[in-house]
């Protein structure tokens, strides 16, 4: 079964706790370049947990629990230890990307802040940020259009 946003990591375990989906993920171990010398590397430094909000599945909340390797660059010179690269969510992220998508409509189409904050389980103030990020692209692109009308 492949599960919404998720289609390129391998599940490793799904548990129903407290009334969450929680979903522990890896991706498959694969060449990755350094991001300072782009030499290809297998070496894995070490594993962390990373814990991502993600959409409801199957009407549950769900939290992906992801099993992130960490790289270290085989150059003698180098020796830059870096993440794998992931779809899943943005860098400095705890939200999966199909979580902000989601959330980006629901800001713009919701009644208030406050209550799309409760219906995904979040703060009102990262509601109102989300909004601020969608608002203003919004406006870039309507403010560009008008422009190129004159």
């Amino acid at each position: 079964m492949t599960l919404p946003g998720l289609e390129s990591f391998q599940v490793i375990d799904i548990r129903k706790e407290n009334g969450y989906y929680h979903i522990y993920v890896e991706r498959p171990r694969e060449m990755t370049p350094c991001p300072v010398c782009q030499t290809s590397t297998q070496k894995i430094h070490d594993y962390r947990w990373q814990k991502i909000k993600h959409n409801r599945l199957f009407n549950r909340p769900t939290i992906v629990w992801y099993h992130k390797r960490r790289y270290q660059c085989h150059q003698s010179s180098c020796r830059k230890r870096f993440g794998e690269p992931s779809d899943l969510l943005a860098r400095y992220q705890r939200q999966s990307q199909e979580f902000n998508q989601a959330l980006g409509l629901e800001t713009i189409h919701g009644k208030t802040f406050k209550d799309t904050a409760h219906r995904f389980g979040i703060s009102p103030k990262t509601v109102m940020s989300r909004f601020d990020m969608v608002s203003e692209s919004l406006l870039k692109k309507q403010n560009s259009i008008w422009i190129s009308a004159l």
